[in-house]
């Protein structure tokens, strides 16, 4: 039955459906941050799996299809880029290019 089940679901409904695979250390890093940065970095994950790359070109204003903002969705990306899970090119008035970090590198801090 599981085949008759798995024959009428598409890839793309299967990533729907499970998600794509998050390392557990990248995954523990986003746990921690504000700012919704965990339903952003969900997303971004789903995004890179469809694309078949770790880089995208994101949309802001996409995240309203999961109930977040473009500005809340910017601070979230932000603190990705901090907690170094992602690097990040912003565009003034583009989208960003955002590239998923593999391993995840250690947070930037700041000097006092």
């Amino acid at each position: 039955l599981v085949s008759d089940w798995s024959s009428d679901v598409c890839s793309s409904d299967l990533l729907t459906a499970i998600g794509p695979r998050i390392p557990w250390a990248w995954l523990a890093r986003a746990m921690s941050l504000p700012a919704k940065a965990l339903q952003v970095a969900i997303q971004i994950w789903h995004d890179v799996e469809l694309a078949k790359s770790n880089e995208l070109s994101m949309s802001m204003s996409g995240m309203a299809k999961i109930g977040i903002s473009r500005f809340v969705a910017s601070r979230g990306l932000k603190a990705l880029e901090e907690a170094g899970l992602v690097s990040v090119v912003w565009h003034v008035g583009k989208k960003p290019i955002v590239t998923v970090l593999a391993f995840p590198a250690e947070p930037k801090r700041e000097d006092p």
